[in-house]
């Protein structure tokens, strides 16, 4: 019985959460030359939240 409980709950209980702010993003980038590149990062997020994050940092990856 209580494997069904574990079960019944872990399908349904993604449908009940949601996150408080951040809905969704989108990343565009340009290559300009060589290494270089212009990022640009559009966020949509809930508006009524108090959450706010008023800049994203880019990680590339070399620890720079």
């Amino acid at each position: 019985m209580k494997k069904g409980f574990y079960i019944l709950a872990l399908t349904f209980l993604p449908l009940l959460l949601r996150g408080t702010h951040q809905r969704a993003a989108e990343i565009t980038y340009t290559w300009i030359s060589g290494y270089t590149y212009k990022i640009k990062i559009t966020t949509f997020t809930y508006t009524e939240s108090e959450a706010d994050r008023p800049f994203l940092t880019i990680h590339w990856g070399d620890g720079g």
